[in-house]
């Protein structure tokens, strides 16, 4: 179902009412058209791209700077919060879009969602298997990212970003060797109007790399890798494979979005190409893109 914006109007002015804030139905439309991030109703009617109708899959992150603008201009006695709070009644009783008084609620809404994405990513998975967990694995994550006022463009891609760890049961039978992965997750949301998110959540972890944090408070005590070791890590490959790959190029990985993630290891100049081909073959090309994060735990070379 969904819930046409004349419809929700009608349906939120006896909720406002309630809440002891009579309204007419031309102001109430005018607020609307301010949650939604216009300074009229006439203005909302004229955007093109802006539905008429909320539905389901929609979070709506209501304007509360634009509401109470329009209030004060047609001097109405107003609490923002009631009125959101009405609104948010309204479109749950029609099954609209979920209303948003917050970032932080639109962050409560996937939270769960990003943490499950991590228990189940298979990077994530790759580096608790170096632990000395097992699962089930348990994420506990938290938002990072701050919500910018001025929200993307309709079309374009709204970001949440959560990060923490996930985390196992120590097997006692096996030399302790960390109990968690620092992990990064990413939702996307296309923004399908001037405040409205929607569509499906598009999950990606961006970073699972191991805590070494066990090892020791400073930095420099985590355990260092040789090169190889790390290729062989990242790749999957055995040493000896990444023993003879050693000439392989670390590359930085940018996004189509300008963020930087992972790295990319660089095959196609390598002295052994019949162990470039077959690696490159295993993973769909000599341009590979992976985490990398145990490149940053190299041995220091020696002169």
């Amino acid at each position: 179902m969904s819930a046409p914006f004349s419809t929700l109007a009608h349906t939120l002015r006896p909720m406002l009412a309630a809440y002891g804030m009579p309204l007419s139905l031309g102001h109430t439309h005018q607020l609307l058209a301010a949650a939604c991030g216009y300074q009229s109703y006439a203005a909302w009617q004229k955007a093109k791209d802006e539905p008429d109708t909320f539905d389901p899959s929609m979070h709506w992150l209501v304007d509360r700077n634009q509401i109470l603008s329009r209030a004060r201009t047609l001097a109405l006695t107003f609490d923002v919060d009631q009125f959101i709070r009405a609104l948010d009644m309204a479109s749950h009783e029609l099954r609209g879009a979920t209303v948003h008084a917050s970032a932080a609620t639109l962050h409560e809404q996937f939270v769960v969602e990003a943490q499950q994405a991590a228990e189940e990513d298979d990077a994530v998975g790759n580096q608790m298997a170096d632990t000395n967990c097992y699962g089930p694995f348990e994420a506990c994550l938290e938002a990072t990212t701050v919500m910018p006022d001025a929200l993307p463009s309709i079309s374009e891609a709204l970001r949440l970003e959560f990060a923490g760890q996930v985390q196992g049961d120590s097997d006692p039978e096996r030399g302790f060797s960390g109990d968690s992965v620092n992990v990064t997750v990413e939702v996307r949301l296309i923004m399908r109007g001037r405040r409205l998110a929607g569509g499906m959540p598009v999950m990606r972890v961006l970073e699972a790399a191991l805590d070494w944090s066990w090892a020791g408070s400073d930095e420099d005590d985590a355990p260092r890798l040789s090169f190889a070791e790390a290729l062989a890590f990242e790749l999957n490959i055995t040493e000896e494979d990444a023993q003879a790959l050693q000439d392989a190029q670390i590359l930085p990985h940018e996004t189509s979005s300008g963020d930087d993630v992972g790295v990319i290891i660089d095959l196609t100049h390598c002295a052994r190409q019949d162990v470039a081909r077959r690696v490159a073959m295993a993973h769909g090309g000599m341009q590979i893109v992976v985490l990398g994060g145990s490149f940053d735990y190299l041995q220091a070379e020696v002169d």
